[in-house]
């Protein structure tokens, strides 16, 4: 990741919503590109640290069902770190966000790693044991 940092919340809000355009216009490399400049470390609130974690987990998403088809892809393990530090950071601020938990999970499962993402489904149904898709998800994961 590269450091193209910036500081404003609005700034923040911009590449966010830049990103958010760029992913539903297939252009991951791009929204990645853009996003780099928002860390994990970058002083913003909870929903703006799920939102990025969010961006990150589509382009992973995406990427490796297109990655076959292309060869400038972005780096998949990048991504997938990026989303990961974002949805940690979510939680660290706000410890009862089921979302960041349940996408936290999600973006393990699909990266294969299905313990951690049982332990993260488990934490978020400790918060609501309702979540329908949460309990569906994790029996998936049998």
């Amino acid at each position: 990741m590269t450091d193209n940092s910036i500081t404003t919340i609005s700034e923040i809000e911009h590449k966010i919503k830049q990103a958010a355009e760029l992913t539903d216009n297939k252009q991951f490399t791009s929204a990645a590109e853009l996003l780099d400049s928002i860390d994990a470390t970058t002083p913003i609130t909870t929903e703006m640290h799920y939102n990025v974690g969010l961006l990150y987990g589509k382009c992973l998403i995406e990427n490796i069902a297109v990655k076959e088809m292309w060869d400038d892809q972005t780096d998949c393990e990048l991504l997938f770190e990026a989303a990961v530090a974002h949805y940690k950071k979510a939680i660290d601020i706000s410890s009862d966000f089921v979302g960041a938990y349940n996408n936290l999970a999600r973006i393990y499962a699909v990266m294969g790693h299905t313990d951690e993402a049982r332990e993260y489904f488990q934490q978020s149904l400790e918060i609501d044991s309702q979540q329908k898709d949460a309990l569906e998800d994790l029996k998936n994961l049998d």
